[in-house]
């Protein structure tokens, strides 16, 4: 299981730095190589979410930051 662990340490990455482009699940298990059903799976059993939750959290969150940090009205 180690490999993984550094497989999802490296798609979190990925995710962070492209989580404002929603990308897919095929482009993220890309980055790993393999399947997205199995990276999907690979990424519940570490994470204990699924990818589609965490890509949401973190859009969520970014949003937070850009409104927090600026004087815009909403």
């Amino acid at each position: 299981m180690e490999p993984w662990i550094t497989a999802i340490q490296h798609l979190l990455d990925w995710i962070d730095e492209h989580a404002i482009d929603n990308p897919s699940l095929e482009e993220i298990s890309n980055q790993v190589g393999y399947s997205p059903y199995y990276c999907s799976v690979q990424f519940h059993k570490i994470c204990g979410m699924t990818i589609k939750n965490y890509v949401a959290g973190r859009r969520l969150a970014l949003a937070a930051i850009e409104l927090r940090d600026t004087n815009e009205r909403i």
